[in-house]
């Protein structure tokens, strides 16, 4: 970890080749989980109107802008209807996401050290786990480290381009600019000393295209549907929580900062903030990236804490990662001047980074925040072999979607239909696992009364339970599998806290 001069980019084929090897891998995957209904759904509806149509069906309508169901359902028109179409796209962003990393490293730190933020990044599992995922939040992310990156080198037009595309993606970049333009008046103010007037002259401009966009885009919905954002669909999903419900959303929200590993990056950063202590504003004012994160991630973290009636997934903070191992790196530099200090802490930061991919809690559902989902394709291959075609199988999301928006073939799959509005002892058979998580206590009590298999493949099981009503033999009765004394803990901790 030499300071010497910048080390040329043909290096950061390293970390091509091991993002080809994560396509290879997960290629065949199927859409599942909010891919489905963020992505998947629109895909599918706009590549069968041929592209006549941007939206979503009306029944389906998430509300987020569709650029990359769009994107992936022009590629489909000319490369053909299959799942590593889409997966090529993700990972396209996703490689995108890393030299953009590099790129940005390279503007506080010298030698090898930029290359240490991307290798971070490489081996956390969120990056992974959104690497495979097919949500719009990998595209969203890397346009959002474009957008900053514009920002930064003063490129108006790659700005304007690239906060445009986020807006066109996700409902939830208006936050992440609000947060940007904060940011960008706060430097502006409060380091570099610069007047209203010039903030107004030399940027604030650059934000206006992208309100536009996201308005029309807006206006051109309402057209469409009658509403403009928020989607009646998932009405109960956003709206303004209470003073209690925004604390119990922040304190989640501060958990997922810190899962799966992610608590590492915030070492380094303890142990400068305490030995620079007393020149920390001075710091801070050197290293204006280290502020950028902080404002970037702190409002929009609020701001999402404050407007959603569920508490925030992993994935939504998953844009400002690159930049925390940035922020990571340049702490490690800074807080230890002696190699042998430097190196210990660097490599504990992969090694827990690494360790985080594994890390699961028993008793609680299982998210897209690691790789670990991927085990319920396998389980759910081993079902079908055993289970007749003719069994019908009642679960919620996201093991509830159809098959034409998860494998994109309309035959050759589990014959599974939604829970949702049903009672649940008038359904014959029960598809239960720790990947979805709407059963309630009651239903959870009902379905210990039933038989079944149990199917389980590392941190994923999956229960195949027949209602005694319809089925006096089941076709598939085996013990079922117990839960542990942490499992039953955690469970009644949920509840507790719900």
């Amino acid at each position: 970890m030499s300071d010497s001069k910048q080390k040329p980019l043909h290096l950061f084929t390293v970390f091509i080749l091991a993002q080809a090897v994560l396509f290879w891998i997960t290629r065949h995957d199927p859409f599942f989980g909010d891919a489905v209904s963020g992505v998947s759904r629109a895909a599918v509806h706009i590549f069968e109107q041929q592209l006549r149509t941007l939206f979503f069906l009306p029944q389906h309508d998430p509300g987020h802008p569709t650029l990359f169901p769009v994107l992936i359902a022009s590629t489909w028109m000319v490369l053909g209807k299959k799942l590593w179409v889409a997966h090529l796209l993700v990972n396209l962003f996703a490689t995108g996401t890393l030299y953009l990393t590099w790129r940005l490293a390279n503007k506080c730190l010298t030698g090898w050290w930029p290359y240490l933020p991307v290798l971070f990044l490489t081996l956390s599992a969120t990056y992974l786990s959104q690497s495979a995922m097919l949500t719009n939040h990998m595209p969203l992310t890397f346009f959002y480290l474009l957008a900053f990156t514009a920002l930064l080198e003063k490129r108006s037009f790659i700005f304007i381009i690239a906060s445009c595309a986020m807006v066109l993606l996700h409902l939830q970049a208006v936050f992440m600019l609000a947060a940007m333009a904060l940011a960008e008046m706060y430097i502006y103010f409060g380091v570099n000393r610069h007047s209203i007037i010039q903030f107004i002259k030399q940027k604030l401009w650059w934000f206006i295209p992208s309100a536009v966009v996201f308005l029309g885009w807006g206006y051109l919905h309402a057209q469409q549907t009658g509403w403009a954002f928020s989607s009646p669909v998932f009405a109960e999903h956003r709206q303004a929580v209470g003073f209690a419900g925004f604390i119990k959303h922040v304190l989640i929200s501060l958990w997922r900062l810190a899962d799966y590993g992610y608590f590492i990056f915030y070492v380094p950063l303890l142990i400068l903030s305490f030995r620079e202590r007393k020149k920390l504003a001075e710091l801070l004012t050197q290293h204006t990236l280290i502020v950028s994160w902080m404002i970037h991630l702190s409002v929009t973290a609020l701001l999402i804490c404050a407007t959603l009636n569920y508490s925030p997934g992993h994935r939504y903070f998953f844009p400002f990662s690159a930049l925390l191992s940035i922020v990571a790196v340049v702490a490690l530099k800074e807080a230890f001047r002696q190699k042998p200090a430097r190196w210990m802490l660097g490599v504990s930061i992969a090694v827990v980074l690494v360790l985080g991919n594994y890390w699961y809690y028993p008793g609680k559902c299982l998210g897209d925040a690691t790789l670990a989902y991927r085990n319920y394709f396998a389980l759910e291959k081993q079902i079908q072999q055993e289970l007749p075609d003719s069994v019908v199988m009642y679960t919620y999301a996201p093991l509830a979607s159809e098959a034409k928006y998860t494998t994109l073939k309309e035959t050759g799959n589990l014959q599974v239909k939604e829970l949702y509005g049903k009672n649940i002892n008038a359904t014959p058979v029960v598809l239960q696992s720790n990947c979805n998580c709407e059963f309630t206590t009651d239903e959870l009590n009902t379905l210990q009364q039933w038989k079944g298999k149990s199917y389980e493949q590392h941190a994923v099981y999956v229960n195949v339970l027949f209602n005694p009503q319809y089925f006096q033999t089941p076709p598939l009765n085996e013990t079922l599998r117990g839960k542990s004394a942490v499992e039953l803990w955690m469970e009644k901790s949920k509840q507790a806290a719900q």
